[in-house]
């Protein structure tokens, strides 16, 4: 029996409906093949970049350990340098302290040399003054010059004319004045004799005569100088023939107290010419010690205060 035409339509509808279920499957299954693809995709992608991204923080968390280490030591450099300025500071503070102490000290001796120097000065005016007393009980004039501590002898007729030899009337005033120091010098002196009669201050340093000329050339070799120079040996020549022992005097040094000097026409006199005979002259110039050995303790303790500072300065950082 032959199948109708309907039966064959049926079934070949029925054919197309299984190829489209099984298309429609095989779509399904693709689709979600797909799905699960691009899920392991993204997975994998999220793990990659979670990686890097871990590899990055590893990295930096390496970098942070090394910054910290670095401020750490950073801190112990800079709490190293604060303890050396604190030091630093307190050197400064103390030499500062010595630094005043020193100068404390040094304003103390310069007071101290000042009065003495200003003691040895009155004492050395007044010995002065005693001398041309002295003189002037004998009819003698000497001038004294306070702030250079000298006697001049009156040069009036002391001298003639290129003679290095006194005259009669020079000669008496010449030795007139050696006998007055000769009574009062060995007590600021250091001599043989023992004199009860002063207290002996040394303060002497030398004691020179001087000698000049006035400003008319000299026709002797040598020419105002030399005879300057042996104006004043002929008044030691006088020292030397007197009895008193001035000769024989020291200073504080152990060293012979007299000594002579020629300044030719150089130092006439201001007050009148060059030419004036008055310039052929005799001074005696009292020069003080430099020494001072009451002030010895204070030199060891500046000493001492030098000595710590030098102790502080080497030990500072």
């Amino acid at each position: 029996m032959r199948p109708s035409n309907t039966d064959q339509e049926d079934a070949g509808e029925g054919y197309f409906a299984s190829i489209s279920d099984l298309m429609v499957g095989i779509l399904f299954i693709f689709l979600l093949m797909l799905a699960v693809f691009a899920i392991n995709y993204a997975t994998e992608d999220k793990d990659k970049e979670i990686r890097e991204l871990q590899e990055k923080v590893a990295a930096l968390t390496v970098d942070v350990e090394d910054l910290r280490k670095l401020l750490q030591e950073r801190d112990r450099e800079i709490a190293s340098q604060r303890a050396s300025i604190a030091n630093l500071i307190q050197d400064r503070d103390a030499l500062r302290r010595i630094l005043t102490d020193l100068a404390e000290q040094l304003e103390s001796v310069n007071i101290a040399l000042s009065n003495d120097q200003g003691r040895l000065e009155q004492i050395r005016s007044d010995l002065l003054f005693a001398i041309q007393k002295g003189l002037a009980s004998r009819n003698v004039t000497v001038d004294v010059d306070v702030a250079q501590g000298i006697l001049r002898l009156s040069s009036e007729g002391l001298f003639e004319l290129n003679e290095a030899r006194f005259t009669t009337d020079g000669e008496i005033k010449a030795k007139a004045l050696i006998e007055e120091m000769g009574r009062l010098l060995p007590c600021y002196s250091i001599s043989k004799a023992d004199d009860s009669t002063c207290k002996k201050q040394p303060i002497f340093e030398t004691v020179l005569v001087e000698g000049h000329t006035d400003t008319l050339p000299s026709p002797t070799e040598g020419g105002n100088w030399r005879l300057s120079t042996e104006r004043a040996r002929a008044f030691l020549r006088l020292i030397d023939e007197s009895p008193l022992p001035l000769r024989d005097l020291k200073n504080d040094r152990d060293q012979l107290l007299f000594g002579l000097a020629g300044y030719g026409d150089a130092r006439n006199l201001q007050s009148i010419d060059g030419k004036d005979r008055r310039n052929r002259r005799i001074e005696v110039r009292f020069l003080l010690s430099s020494r001072r050995e009451d002030l010895t303790d204070k030199i060891q303790r500046l000493e001492a205060v030098l000595s710590t500072l030098r102790s502080v300065a080497g030990n500072r950082p």
